[in-house]
């Protein structure tokens, strides 16, 4: 009987192995432009395994849709990056889908690609995750289900606040782009405002590898389209440098004991946050950044 059962656990893991050798991951880019640039939609494929960093698959066949129709294809690069570039459009919000090929040997969901389109004077916060939004250190969500990964006291209520005033969120984190499908469900469940993300890819090629130095040329290459990036919200000390290499007004909501720029705003909850914004509101990027 002992033997009977031991043969039946070793079918069942290597049935489980097969599985994960054949199952894929497909994670849409997000993106904010004008209308005055073109759409460029970016995918990464990556094989499943029973670890949280997995393994990029090169020469797969990508292709692109917007609702129904089909807007062209691509065949992923030595990163498991797949790229298309779409015409300019109009101010608003667009879901794109990436689906792999049917002749594929690899099974994944389609992926969904957010992309807005905005006036360039748009009013834009930008918002950190870890620590920020949520409860979790980089282990943690590495590690844990997202119900186990609990929101910031009214840090959803917060994010609605500053849309409500007018702004656009951005959420940039330094979580690696393994986590996008995790991260984008883990913000739908606890009801945060959909908005565009942004992650880091440690083996990206001209990627910074200091999260401060990443999350600082990404807000450089928003300003080349966007006038009015103006709050940046985190924990850390390298994204306060990264919001102040900009100019942004920064609310630093992480350990009280950090050294940060002075002109960043320690605060300790989203309601500080909040109370203060309401009794300094800002008009434009070139008020004082207090």
């Amino acid at each position: 009987m002992k033997q009977k059962h031991l043969f039946i656990l070793i079918i069942a893991i290597c049935w489980q192995f097969q599985a994960f050798g054949k199952a894929a991951f497909l994670s849409g880019y997000d993106d904010l432009v004008t209308p005055k640039h073109h759409i460029k939609l970016q995918v990464k494929l990556e094989k499943k395994s029973l670890i949280p960093y997995r393994s990029d698959l090169p020469g797969e066949t990508i292709h692109f849709y917007l609702n129904d129709m089909l807007l062209g294809s691509d065949v992923t690069d030595d990163e498991g990056i797949a790229y298309l570039s779409y015409q300019a459009l109009p101010v608003g919000a667009y879901k794109f889908r990436a689906k792999i090929d049917k002749k594929s040997r690899y099974k994944t969901p389609a992926a969904e690609l957010y992309h807005l389109v905005l006036d360039e004077n748009q009013p834009i916060v930008i918002s950190d995750i870890d620590h920020t939004l949520s409860d979790a250190s980089a282990i943690r969500v590495a590690t844990r289900s997202n119900r186990s990964i609990k929101p910031l006291v009214n840090a959803a209520n917060g994010i609605q606040f500053f849309q409500d005033k007018g702004f656009q969120i951005v959420y940039l984190t330094a979580r690696d782009d393994t986590f996008i499908l995790k991260t984008k469900a883990w913000l739908s469940m606890y009801d945060f405002l959909k908005a565009p993300s942004f992650y880091w890819d440690y083996k990206g090629a001209g990627i910074p590898q200091d999260h401060g130095d990443f999350k600082s040329l990404v807000i450089k290459n928003f300003r080349l389209k966007f006038n009015n990036i103006m709050i940046g919200i985190g924990d850390k000390p390298h994204d306060i440098r990264a919001y102040r290499d900009h100019g942004l007004r920064s609310y630093y909501i992480g350990k009280p004991g950090e050294v940060i720029d002075e002109d960043a705003i320690r605060v300790g909850s989203w309601d500080a946050i909040l109370e203060h914004f309401k009794s300094h509101p800002l008009g434009s990027l070139n008020t004082d950044p207090k």
